[in-house]
């Protein structure tokens, strides 16, 4: 009986003791970094392998059940219609997005095309924060608000093209830079974020 207790007493403070532990170092024997949760460290000739996933469209959560904010994964297979390459996508709860590589040497930022595609036939209407290109087809001029977006979105663009029915033209803020405050009928306008305020290239 004795040698029973012992063992269960052994088992019970081993289980106690690992749901104790809220920091791990995996590969090394020492201390993890104090901000994180787990910590992996190598001989210098390892990497953290990514779980492999097909995924077919940005906004589409599948093979996940649903989009999970800090979703990492590897995409192995680009789509057909380009909506996904070959790479490592992170989810933000809404969709995924491709991580890019940051700023390259130079300084010279990267232009981010990627999002979504609307139309609208709203007068007023605010463009979606996941936006890539945006079509108004209202019935009269259309008083467009651009989605304000953080520094990290820096690079961000969205293209806007007015196909209104009536020949209107889509109205805009006075201070985007580039766009002045009307964008004329059968026309289109690229928006890039600065990391602080929208410039148009284009009108």
């Amino acid at each position: 009986m004795k040698k029973y207790i012992s063992i269960f007493t052994v088992a019970l403070f081993s289980l106690l003791a690992s749901h104790s532990v809220a920091q791990v170092t995996i590969g090394a024997q020492q201390v993890p970094n104090p901000s994180a949760v787990l910590d992996l460290q190598s001989n210098g000739t390892r990497g953290l392998l990514l779980p492999c996933v097909a995924l077919t469209d940005t906004l589409v959560a599948s093979p996940l059940a649903e989009h999970v904010p800090g979703m990492l994964v590897y995409n192995t297979t680009s789509s057909a219609d380009g909506q996904v390459v070959r790479g490592v996508y992170y989810d933000d709860g809404r969709r995924w997005w491709l991580a890019t590589a940051g700023t390259p040497a130079g300084g010279t930022d990267y232009i981010d095309f990627r999002g979504a595609v609307y139309t609208t036939t709203a007068t007023a209407y605010t463009v979606p924060d996941d936006a890539y290109a945006v079509m108004t087809m209202a019935p009269g001029a259309v008083t467009i608000t651009m989605p304000v977006l953080t520094a990290a979105d820096k690079g961000r663009t969205i293209y806007i093209m007015n196909n209104n029915t009536t020949g209107t033209s889509n109205i805009f803020d006075s201070s985007i830079i580039g766009v002045g405050t009307n964008q004329n009928p059968g026309r289109g306008s690229v928006f890039i974020w600065f990391g602080d305020k929208w410039v148009s290239f284009s009108k």
